[in-house]
């Protein structure tokens, strides 16, 4: 409803802007049928000439969602306005420019050079982890095929690196909690990289959505938290110390990196954050 409210209103204004300043607007109203026939039928040819009936099927299921619109619970705008409250009133103590107001969550605190502070540091940091574990994996050829599934990414709580599943590669034997040998090589490299980093370590395992049952009790609950356990149990073997370990956790398939298909491998990640 949202996407068609907002379609309507970019047309409206698009045409409204045209006519005030003087355009005639007989020979594009004209012009629109066939031009929107030509764009459409193009698009619409790219689309199945360049996909499979797999990825066809993904886009005009997430197109039906993006027309339905999110579907928000009376709890969800509860929590807007919480936090809208929250972030005018609750004070920080971060430096801020003038003209800068509110919680930490909505402010860019900002040096005496005038670029972001906290989040230059940390993007710096990012930066410069991501190319220790590049030359780490550029240093073994078995390695260097496996940076496509390392991902490093700045998050509120720290860096968190996602070790990602794909059809051809997979951290796991099949249905089970034991590393293959190309991940236990990869988390080897990313022990050494985080034994030079301070802060504690939280790791969280992901599954896909096909159903597993590895015995009487065993789910995907049960996988993915024994696969961060076997994480964690992997990156103490490379001298991180036990103490660091903040939390390890299994979240099944409830937080899918692919979310218009459950059931798509690269949903199957181990997550290691390094909190800050």
């Amino acid at each position: 409803m949202y996407a068609i409210a907002g379609i309507v209103i970019l047309i409206v204004m698009l045409f409204g802007g045209f006519a005030i300043t003087g355009g005639a607007l007989g020979p594009v109203m004209e012009a629109i049928p066939h031009e929107m026939l030509i764009i459409m039928g193009a698009a619409l040819g790219a689309l199945v000439t360049g996909n499979n009936m797999h990825g066809i099927k993904a886009f005009f299921g997430g197109f039906k969602k993006v027309m339905k619109g999110p579907r928000h619970t009376k709890q969800d705008h509860i929590d807007v306005i919480v936090l809208t409250a929250k972030s005018i009133t609750e004070v920080d103590n971060y430096p801020n420019c003038a003209g800068q107001t509110g919680s930490k969550a909505l402010t860019i605190p900002r040096d005496a050079a005038g670029g972001p502070k906290e989040g230059g540091q940390r993007a710096k940091q990012v930066s410069q982890m991501q190319a220790r574990l590049q030359a780490k994996l550029s240093a073994n050829p078995k390695l260097q095929r496996l940076a496509k599934q390392v991902r490093m990414i700045d998050t509120l709580e720290g860096i968190r690196i996602d070790l990602v599943d794909d059809a051809d590669f997979s951290m796991f034997q099949l249905g089970t909690t034991v590393l293959t040998p190309d991940a236990a090589a990869l988390l080897h490299a990313i022990g050494e990289l985080l034994t030079g980093e301070l802060g504690g370590v939280s790791i969280r395992g992901h599954t896909d959505a096909l159903p597993w049952n590895g015995g009487a009790g065993a789910n995907n609950w049960s996988l993915s938290a024994g696969r961060a356990e076997a994480t964690r149990q992997a990156l103490m073997a490379d001298s991180i110390g036990e103490g660091r370990f903040r939390k390890i956790e299994g979240v099944a398939d409830r937080e899918p990196l692919v979310r218009y298909n459950a059931s798509d491998p690269r949903n199957r990640r181990i997550s290691i954050l390094l909190m800050l």
